[in-house]
């Protein structure tokens, strides 16, 4: 078993894994809005390429995502990083 953002998954299961952060966020004249953006956008990328693993805040202003290709992984890339 692995675990993934606190889950066990198969140790056969392949997965494409996005990581990404907000730049300069630290810096951002309202962090609470900006995180709360960040968390809607993601439940949206969600609902529009199905992800193995949904897109989760991990820590601050760090999220994570997992899908079972490449190409899906690709797919959602611009929706969530655009």
């Amino acid at each position: 078993m692995v675990a993934t953002l606190g889950r066990a998954v198969a140790a056969t299961t392949v997965a494409a894994t996005l990581i990404g952060d907000v730049v300069r966020s630290k810096g951002h004249d309202d962090r609470v809005a900006l995180q709360a953006a960040v968390t809607e956008a993601l439940h949206v990328v969600n609902g529009l390429v199905r992800p193995l693993q949904p897109f989760e805040a991990t820590l601050g202003d760090e999220f994570q995502g997992a899908y079972d290709t490449v190409q899906g992984a690709v797919r959602a890339t611009p929706c969530c990083c655009g």
